[in-house]
């Protein structure tokens, strides 16, 4: 195993410009009541972050932009409920040809400050249940502004549906602007009444079985991990509340076949992330029609609920936001292709110096711990895990652990080779923190040597990444203390 750890770096004047947010890979303040992500989008080279908060407890829709995705600044709110008390909820934003023009179209359930606009005969997208709450669509009021800092809304109504929300991005069939809305218990597809899409009908209220965590989580495949040419049969992702609860990130593939329009050969839903505080996250947009410079990356960012900044002093902020990751589409891996997310590479740019480098360690099954080094507050750190015989093996890294032979205060990551099949080892995988015990398992290909692990540390939390982002966690963590290695059953080289 080869592991080389470096410290967050804060350097740089863009940085020592920005407030010190207790986080090392978020440069903003904490903020009250920070919720739901419910946009993530990049117009004109600059990146778009819209999360709900909830001053005076109404939920707005915040307003955040990046040129590199590493810093950020925070700009006026771009939807609020006014004096109306009916806030701004569940949405999401496309890139639409409008006029020929690209152009950001944001939608949002919730009154959001316009309910009761069309006389009280707004059936769908009520958060309330009130008959009276509707939606609406916003755009910005100047696409020049590289900003894109005022928006200005309209109401929406949608017919032959009663209480659906989260309105997903749009997308074009031939002539028709078409979205997914949960309904009932699973998710609905509407067609704009015509181009000024103020006007939705319901035409499938059975397009999807199960409901999603509303908005922006209805996607085209991601792109094939680097290098890997193999089979793409998905053609779409979904975010799926199934079997794992609200808003978590476990998502479905499935073929959308346009001509028959609907959604099929569904897979089961996986979790991407088994962290339990993860929830309620968003997709980066897709970009309908020509949008210069788009990244063609599908990004995923994510609530870490629960977990409390450093900063926060007078307000209770309901999370942090995980780090930025890139979802991609691994073929290779059984049944049939399998989604990975990783941090992204901009990550690197943010580190600092090197803090240890450990090279060559090797434990044999009788050995003590290895002591790598000191898990701090901001930390990077890359690790590679051989197994050195074929017999069944573990290995435990222990994250921020009190001392050599304790880790009751910190992280411990499991690894054990279960079984083995046509495809390879069969790994199970399980984290232990303070406040949680999650397991997965993922395959580890017949190819394959080795185990990559990186360790994302924060001020107050934890974001673990095994097997190319086949086994992810995040959470929460506090503290400082030591970074372990141990193994069983077999000899493991670090």
């Amino acid at each position: 195993i080869v592991s080389l750890a470096h410290a967050g770096d804060r350097s740089g004047t863009r940085l020592q410009r920005q407030p010190l947010s207790g986080s090392a890979y978020w440069h903003l303040p904490a903020r009250c009541m920070a919720g739901d992500v419910n946009a993530l989008f990049q117009f004109r080279g600059v990146r778009h972050l819209m999360q709900q908060w909830g001053p005076n407890a109404v939920t707005c829709v915040g307003h955040a932009v990046s040129t590199d995705l590493l810093h950020w600044t925070r700009l006026p709110d771009a939807l609020t409920p006014g004096t109306s008390g009916q806030g701004c909820f569940d949405g999401s934003v496309t890139i639409l040809q409008r006029k020929g023009v690209p152009t950001p179209v944001m939608m949002s359930d919730g009154g959001c400050g316009l309910a009761n606009a069309s006389g009280g005969n707004l059936p769908c997208m009520e958060f309330y249940g009130d008959g009276l709450t509707g939606g609406v669509i916003a755009f910005p009021e100047n696409l020049s502004d590289p900003h894109l800092s005022a928006w200005t809304k309209e109401p929406l109504i949608f017919h032959g549906c009663n209480g659906s929300g989260g309105p997903s991005p749009i997308w074009q069939n031939g002539d028709a602007y078409e979205l997914i809305a949960i309904h009932n218990e699973g998710e609905a597809r509407f067609v704009a009444t015509d181009e000024s899409l103020l006007q939705w009908r319901m035409v499938d209220p059975n397009f999807i079985a199960v409901r999603g965590g509303g908005g922006g989580l209805w996607h085209e495949l991601p792109q094939n991990v680097p290098g890997i040419s193999g089979p793409r049969w998905p053609t779409h992702i979904f975010q799926s509340n199934a079997m794992f609860g609200d808003g978590v990130s476990a998502f479905v593939m499935g073929i959308y076949d346009k001509q028959t329009e609907r959604f099929m050969n569904v897979s089961d839903a996986r979790l991407v992330d088994v962290g339990t505080t993860v929830r309620y996250g968003e997709l980066s947009a897709a970009s309908v029609g020509d949008n210069v410079g788009h990244d063609p990356r599908t990004l995923h960012v994510s609530w870490l609920t629960g977990v409390q900044p450093k900063d926060a002093k007078d307000c209770d902020t309901g999370g942090l936001l995980t780090s930025f990751r890139e979802l991609q589409f691994d073929p290779r891996l059984p049944p049939s292709g399998a989604l990975v997310e990783l941090p992204i590479a901009e990550y690197e740019l943010l580190r600092g110096s090197l803090l240890f480098n450990v090279s060559g360690e090797k434990l044999d099954r009788e050995a003590s711990s290895l002591v790598m080094g000191t898990a701090g507050i901001a930390m990077d750190t890359e690790l590679e895990v051989s197994p050195i015989a074929s017999a069944s093996w573990a290995c435990e890294i222990g994250v921020r652990c009190e001392s050599r032979a304790a880790c009751n205060r910190g992280a411990r990551l499991t690894l054990t080779r279960s079984d083995s099949s046509e495809h390879g080892q069969t790994v199970a995988m399980s984290v232990q923190t303070p406040t949680e015990a999650q397991r997965t398992s993922f395959t580890l290909l017949a190819h394959e040597t080795a185990l990559g692990l990186r360790i994302m540390l924060d001020v107050t939390s934890v974001e673990l990444f095994v097997a190319g982002g086949r086994g992810v966690f995040s959470g929460a963590l506090n503290g400082t203390g030591l970074l372990i290695a141990n193994c069983s059953g077999s000899d493991l080289e670090i």
